[in-house]
């Protein structure tokens, strides 16, 4: 798509020029549409698998930056998601991460006190360290966390107070681990572009990232807020002060709106999936133009 390629070239050239400073991340929804685009588009629902189903055990890890979660699963009942803005391309479930909200702007304008970041990696790789190498690879779906009396968690939240201190391990059962499905929940109401990963174990200027965003708010209570703020970092201070700066992405921000929507007609987005050369769409470059940004997009790798 016309689109795509020049969230391509800017990414790709902003990995060309960068310096070692502050790399791009992610954008902070709800923006101010005053100083942003948002483009809506007519996007297929996002068709998954596997979903609910219970996990066969989990593992929280402090890592002295955040808290990751692993879920796992027998080889056939890993989540899968595709369709709406992948295409075809279908992403596999690989882990969880919080991310603490460090600037206090974001904090006040949007309400947000950390984020969830749920890890899918493309099929195509055999596993995240793979797929964040290469363009597109990944995508991270946020959730936002903004205070409240009520929480849509059902306790599962609590588990963070055995990883309190650094390189803290706290494996759970299959019982004591949740569906995603129950962690996080999916509607048809999104946001989604192209940025880099704010994960902190993440290269600088790593591949680029497909970044989904449901429009659903988590709540968490204040006793919930006091198990984060009690994390402790590698050098004891509050992990929740440990954070990761960056800048806005180039990507437009597209706004998923359904066919029968009452918002109107929009374009369709065919997705920025791998296959999308053979596509017709009028959004999309001509083969010789993504041939010849791949051959930066190579180098932005290597170096």
């Amino acid at each position: 798509m016309l689109t795509l390629t020049v969230v391509l070239i800017f990414s790709t050239l902003s990995c060309v020029f960068a310096t070692n400073s502050v790399c791009t991340g992610k954008y902070y929804i709800p923006l101010d549409e005053k100083n942003f685009t948002i483009l809506k588009r007519d996007v297929s629902n996002l068709e998954y698998e596997n979903l609910p189903v219970r996990p066969i055990g989990g593992r929280l890890k402090n890592t002295g930056q955040t808290i990751v979660m692993e879920f796992f699963y027998r080889p056939h009942q890993v989540p899968v998601i595709w369709s709406g803005p992948f295409g075809d391309e279908k992403y596999k479930f690989s882990f969880m991460y919080f991310h603490w909200i460090g600037d206090a702007s974001v904090v006040e304008r949007t309400n947000l006190i950390l984020e969830l970041h749920m890890v899918f990696t493309n099929v195509r790789y055999v596993n995240y360290e793979v797929g964040s190498k290469h363009n597109l690879g990944i995508l991270i779906i946020a959730y936002r966390h903004v205070p409240g009396e009520t929480t849509f968690t059902d306790e599962f939240y609590e588990y963070v107070v055995e990883v309190q201190n650094p390189n803290q391990v706290f494996d759970l059962n299959g019982l004591e681990t949740p569906p995603i499905f129950e962690v996080a929940f999916y509607t048809d109401s999104y946001n989604f572009y192209v940025g880099k990963s704010t994960f902190p174990h993440a290269g600088t200027c790593s591949g680029d990232v497909i970044w989904l965003e449901f429009n659903y708010v988590i709540s968490i209570t204040p006793e919930e807020m006091e198990y984060f703020r009690n994390l402790k970092s590698n050098d004891d201070i509050p992990l929740m002060n440990r954070t990761k700066p960056f800048k806005n992405p180039n990507s437009p921000i597209y706004k998923a709106v359904a066919f029968d929507s009452d918002e109107g007609n929009f374009e369709p987005f065919e997705g920025f999936a791998f296959d999308m050369v053979n596509d017709t769409s009028t959004d999309l470059q001509s083969l010789s133009v993504l041939n010849a940004i791949t051959a930066i997009m190579v180098f932005c790798l290597v170096v």
